[in-house]
């Protein structure tokens, strides 16, 4: 209904009009935030129509976030500690915060209670956290000391020395849920030379945040500076490249990080062709990986039918399902050959 009166139909007409403001004016209040944080995006970044079209071409980088008012805590940030055949392990981090390096040092020990692990695969997929400390600390456990690990801020911290460091191969799973402080762990252990990284690219949530809070009341999240690994490389913001390329659904991967013996029904998903991947670094096989390593260490190169992906698997590593992992056990198995 039409209001008859003249200030009535004004101030219908206003109530209408307050949306479009309201978003107007939170727009140009963003734009100055993130021009002002954020100095290296172009006018041409920040030009966008709508609030919601601004935030997804600066994901994810700037995006809304509520405050925090308590820190949850995950009551298992490690889970589903178990040896593969060729004593392998495989730890789950469910989120990299807190005594993390503690707890996986716990389940470290207890794996090796049956003896002597040859490698161990590191499943850092759908895991968050936003604490570097942490992402530094889980690092040590497998330096021996003294090498720069990660600055997220505060200067570069240092591996302590330590005489039961972990030194067998490692393999890390990451996927596109892999967030913040677990991006960074795979990123310092990649950096440090004691892993490689298996999976998705990972979330490009590896950054220094601050929060912003605007005159609507809503908080806006800022990435306003990278964490380094320890040779002063920042990790970047669209996410860790991967050095063996493996793309699955984020369903199916589910499933399989609860049981990866038994494939979802219907799934086809697998592990693509590292050669076909054009996004990011140049993917490299398993076994370019394994030569590489051997040459580091002053070794001549092994035949070619000792590369792991033209090598016959056997016992658990072979029933695996799930793609990643075992990419992940292959490489380990193979460069544990090489070692040995």
């Amino acid at each position: 209904m039409i209001p008859r009166h003249p200030l009535s139909l004004l101030l219908a007409l206003c109530s209408l009009a307050s949306f479009p403001i309201l978003a107007s004016t939170e727009l140009i209040e963003i734009q100055r935030l993130v021009s002002t944080n954020l100095p290296a995006l172009s006018p041409d970044q920040l030009a966008a129509p709508t609030v919601d079209e601004l935030l997804a071409r600066l994901a994810p980088r700037v995006r809304w976030t509520e405050p925090e008012t308590h820190q949850a805590k995950d009551p298992a940030p490690v889970t589903a500690p178990r040896r593969h055949d060729g004593n392998i392990g495989y730890i789950q981090l469910t989120s990299i915060s807190g005594d993390a390096d503690t707890r996986l040092s716990s389940a470290l020990d207890d794996l090796q209670k049956e003896g002597a692990l040859q490698g161990l695969v590191l499943d850092l997929r759908f895991a968050g956290g936003r604490d570097f400390g942490a992402s530094a600390r889980v690092s040590s456990l497998f330096l021996s000391g003294g090498e720069p690990v990660l600055d997220w801020g505060d200067g570069v911290f240092a591996a302590p020395g330590r005489s039961n460091h972990f030194s067998a191969p490692v393999a890390v799973l990451v996927n596109s849920h892999t967030r913040g402080a677990a991006e960074a762990l795979a990123a310092a252990l990649r950096s440090a030379g004691r892993a490689v990284v298996v999976g998705d690219r990972t979330a490009g949530e590896a950054s220094q945040m601050r929060d912003f809070t605007l005159s609507t009341g809503r908080v806006l999240r800022l990435a306003v500076a990278p964490v380094r690994t320890g040779d002063g490389q920042p990790i970047a913001t669209e996410g860790l490249s991967p050095d063996i390329r493996v793309t699955t659904p984020a369903e199916a991967e589910r499933r399989f990080v609860l049981d990866p013996f038994a494939a979802p029904p219907g799934s086809a998903a697998g592990p693509s062709d590292p050669a076909q991947a054009t996004s990011g670094r140049r993917r490299v096989s398993e076994a370019e990986l394994i030569r590489n390593k051997r040459q580091s260490l002053g070794l001549p190169d092994l035949p070619q039918a000792s590369d792991p992906e033209h090598a016959p698997q056997t016992g658990n590593a072979a029933r695996v399902q799930d793609p990643a992992l075992a990419r992940g056990l292959d490489f380990v198995t193979g460069l544990n050959a090489v070692r040995n």
